[in-house]
């Protein structure tokens, strides 16, 4: 990423509009992710990018990550044991947690998504 663009490499294997819609989506909450899991703020960023289309398998995200284009170079560890930690930690951590509600609290910040094109 240069100055707040990204740079385009062609994969004919790799989905570039809805993975550059999901990183811009994800902008505003990865320095919450990182405020609130410092440790495992690239995980949790990549299973909810993964799932927004869809219930992935812990054991099928990565797969379903490396599909998507890392437009920032996120190297999330993706195995299915290190996501089930993750999960654990995410539903344990109640500080990190209020980090990302107490924004998402703030009602003058709204988010739209129109999944009829994934649907």
């Amino acid at each position: 990423m240069i100055a707040g663009t990204f740079i385009l490499t062609y994969s004919p294997d790799t989905e570039y509009g809805n993975s550059m819609l999901l990183h811009e989506t994800m902008r505003v909450f990865k320095p919450l992710l990182k405020e609130g899991f410092p440790e495992c703020w690239a995980e949790i960023c990549a299973i909810a990018m993964v799932r927004v289309t869809g219930n992935v398998p812990l054991k099928r995200v990565k797969d379903a990550w490396e599909k998507l284009y890392n437009a920032e170079n996120i190297n999330p560890h993706l195995n299915p044991k290190n996501l089930t930690r993750v999960l654990r930690e995410v539903g344990v951590n109640r500080v990190g947690q209020d980090v990302i509600f107490n924004e998402l609290a703030d009602l003058s910040k709204q988010l739209v998504y129109d999944l009829t094109s994934v649907f």
